[in-house]
């Protein structure tokens, strides 16, 4: 029976082991002292005052789980930015300029791989593509968090670069920035 708990628990421990994925949190400011919260390796909220211009951490997490970081400047006329990397690859940033401004990345780890099968996600857009009307484009490409610069003009856009699974740098008329490939027209 001890042998059998102790080879359950090895395993245990060995698929944990190997089932964690290594994620990096980068935070960058043009100017020294700026605040960060951010989502630790233990899935609790953490929070510390950094006196440098830059930051980084990297831990173990599960796919699947809730990764976040914000940071804010300490100071007038400052630039911020946050990363997050997933097993090296950028899977969130965010900047900010301006006094005492917060820049905001948050992610599922893996959650493109849930939506991979879903359209319009299973498909890669380029050239002019149709629309639905009052297609939101935004500064940065993220629904929740971004300010909207405008609509599609005549619902439709260019494309201009793929920025991940989800979301499109476009142009439209005069505007130039992001867009939900959700918006695209089949």
């Amino acid at each position: 029976m001890k042998k059998t708990i102790f080879t359950f628990l090895t395993l245990l421990f060995v698929y944990q082991t190997y089932s964690q994925e290594i994620v990096e949190y980068i935070v960058e400011s043009n100017r020294n002292g700026f605040d960060i919260t951010y989502t630790n390796d233990g899935g609790n909220t953490e929070q510390k005052k950094i006196n440098s211009n830059k930051w980084k951490t990297t831990f173990n997490r599960n796919s699947g789980a809730f990764v976040s970081i914000l940071a804010q400047t300490l100071n007038k006329n400052a630039e911020i930015s946050v990363k997050i990397i997933y097993n090296g690859k950028i899977i969130e940033k965010a900047k900010s300029s301006g006094d005492y401004v917060t820049a905001i990345a948050y992610r599922f780890l893996n959650d493109e791989q849930i939506f991979a099968n879903i359209y319009p996600y299973n498909k890669t857009f380029n050239g002019k593509m149709k629309v639905y009307s009052n297609s939101p484009i935004l500064i940065e490409p993220n629904m929740v968090q971004s300010e909207n610069i405008g609509m599609a003009e005549n619902e439709s856009v260019t494309i201009i670069s793929k920025f991940n699974n989800g979301y499109y740098k476009v142009s439209s008329g005069n505007k130039i920035g992001y867009i939900w490939a959700g918006w695209f027209k089949e």
